[in-house]
């Protein structure tokens, strides 16, 4: 008689995520060459640190980029409607129209640009 013959395969799947390695993995570089732990949590803490700033410069950026872009919509759009008045003073009711109408029309298109733009986002 035959004797049947079992095998058991088991797999341990194990998954870690984070700026620094696995403690296991960080203690195994240790083991291997000392000092080396603290220097690659050094080199995650000055990443960590280099990455904040560049958003917080990118935020800055983006705020003032903004405002310039409303300061400088405002100056040309009142540029645009005080030219208009002055044709109208000057009789000039066809220009007047005309001017007036372009800086509406350029201002309706920049908002619906913009909210399009932060709809895409």
């Amino acid at each position: 008689m035959r004797e049947e013959v079992r095998h058991e395969v088991q797999a341990i799947f194990a998954q870690y995520s984070g700026p620094l390695p696995h403690p296991d993995l960080l203690a195994g570089f240790e083991h291997v060459l000392p000092g080396s732990a603290e220097r690659i949590v050094r080199m995650t803490e000055r990443e960590q640190s280099q990455r904040h700033e560049l958003e917080t410069r990118q935020v800055r950026d983006a705020f003032w980029l903004g405002l310039t872009g409303q300061v400088f919509g405002l100056v040309v759009s009142v540029a645009g409607f005080a030219l208009a008045g002055f044709a109208a003073y000057r009789g000039e009711q066809a220009v007047a129209v005309a001017v007036a109408g372009a800086s509406l029309a350029a201002l309706a298109g920049v908002f619906v640009y913009g909210r399009r733009a932060l709809q895409d986002q």
